[in-house]
């Protein structure tokens, strides 16, 4: 060894002893945990509420680029404006919510049979010496790239709030989450959409929900004749034809017809107009839809097949 390289090492041992005559090795974390405890040990103890809210992040917004990081140097996951991982997938494909640890790693198993010692080296000089560094994949791409990829650290898992959302069916209008309590009542006009419309941007599985749960919970005695036609051209668009058949023959006192035609009502309304041009729209809506039980024998004709016009 050179004389000034042993002067160098020398001179730095004679500092270090002369200036940390107690330095011993400790860990990162054993050093990270002494911190706090020699703060509260000073005169008056520390205000830790007073340090970390010098501190408070404010999130208003969902940012995917610039999730926050919350941690201690051992532990940190990026979380959403909820302070957690509530809403991962906006973030997916720009900085994903993870949570990550010091001591949390992983290697996936080796795909190529060989060892870490069978990777070729690409040699460059080195002051005058061959020197080998793991700077080339040639040849050997599937070595290479798992050695470069393992041990890397382990996604731990997400944790977020779990939010009720209103089940997934078509409301009455926005915003009226009543529509199926105190609102269940008169026209369920939501169906509508799809039988008396096209509902070309109908989702239909929402819509079969929704019929379902408007057979289950709506107050039928409290609606009008033309509703049950209603409901069942929404069957029907749906291919169900039992609940389109279910619909139109509801024992309820608004479905009641009479010997002479009438859709009566009540008894100030014994006639119901609306109920009886329903009844017609749905059975041609029915028939264009094929959306009869497959055991009934229905004759029709001068009815274009639906989706011609």
């Amino acid at each position: 060894m050179k004389p000034y390289m042993m002067y160098g090492l020398r001179r730095g041992q004679q500092m270090r002893e002369e200036y940390y005559p107690e330095c011993m090795s400790v860990s990162r974390r054993a050093f990270l945990g002494a911190v706090p405890a020699a703060l509260a040990a000073a005169p008056g103890g520390i205000d830790r509420r007073a340090v970390v809210s010098r501190h408070n992040p404010t999130l208003h917004r969902i940012d995917p680029r610039s999730p926050l990081s919350v941690g201690n140097g051992e532990f940190a996951f990026t979380v959403d404006p909820t302070g957690l991982q509530t809403f991962p997938q906006p973030y997916e494909a720009h900085v994903p919510l993870c949570t990550q640890s010091q001591w949390g790693w992983h290697t996936a198993p080796n795909p190529t049979g060989k060892r870490p010692a069978d990777l070729r080296l690409a040699e460059f000089d080195t002051f005058g010496r061959k020197v080998g560094y793991a700077t080339s994949s040639d040849g050997q791409k599937p070595l290479f790239d798992w050695l470069r990829e393992n041990p890397h650290r382990l996604h731990l898992g997400r944790i977020g709030f779990a939010i009720d959302k209103p089940e997934d069916v078509y409301l009455a209008r926005e915003n009226c989450p009543q529509t199926f309590t105190e609102r269940s009542r008169d026209h369920p006009s939501m169906l509508g959409a799809l039988g008396v419309l096209p509902g070309r941007k109908v989702d239909r599985e929402i819509m079969r929900r929704t019929l379902r749960k408007v057979f289950a919970e709506w107050r039928w005695a409290d609606t009008w004749g033309w509703d049950f036609p209603m409901v069942a051209m929404t069957a029907a668009s749906l291919n169900e034809p039992a609940l389109a058949i279910d619909a139109l023959a509801m024992d309820t006192p608004k479905n009641t017809w009479l010997p002479n035609g009438h859709n009566w009502q009540r008894a100030n309304l014994p006639l119901y107009l609306p109920g009886n041009g329903g009844l017609l729209l749905a059975i041609a809506h029915m028939v264009r839809e094929n959306a009869f039980p497959k055991d009934w024998n229905v004759r029709h004709e001068g009815f274009p097949p639906a989706g011609r016009k």
